[in-house]
């Protein structure tokens, strides 16, 4: 299994992270977890991933593979 090194914002944050996924891994978990350890406000709407590449919205329901995401992405947290 693959790791990319892959590049995500907070939408409101100029502040960069850059993290390890596994390219089989699960969007929705790992969106689960940043949600809980990043300073994401908390909304009345569900959080999300714009990526930039592709210009499109990220499908939690896949896993990164599947989603084309290629190392070196960047990804925004909306």
């Amino acid at each position: 299994m693959n790791r990319y090194l892959l590049h995500f914002r907070v939408f409101n944050s100029t502040k960069v992270h850059d993290v390890w996924i596994k390219e089989n891994g699960s969007v929705s978990l790992f969106l689960e977890d940043i949600l809980k350890s990043w300073n994401v406000d908390d909304t009345s709407y569900e959080h999300f991933f714009y990526h930039c590449e592709n210009a499109c919205v990220v499908d939690v329901n896949k896993t990164w593979k599947k989603n084309h995401i290629l190392p070196g992405d960047h990804l925004i947290l909306l």
